[in-house]
């Protein structure tokens, strides 16, 4: 598998990013819901959502 470089990377590559489970814990912070309730509604940790926050910049 190391001789191949391109499948290498495809297979250690990180982990693709949730793009419709973000637009939802921004909607649901919105609508000005605790990071713990967006948590366990959207069924992620704190720290998802707490990231997801930084990023779309609530």
């Amino acid at each position: 598998m190391k001789q191949d470089p391109k499948l290498w990377a495809e297979k250690f590559s990180r982990r693709k990013p949730n793009i419709e489970r973000k637009a939802k814990i921004i909607e649901l912070l919105e609508q000005g819901l605790s990071v713990r309730e967006v948590a366990m509604k959207v069924g992620c940790n704190p720290s998802t959502v707490q990231r997801a926050k930084k990023v779309g910049s609530i």
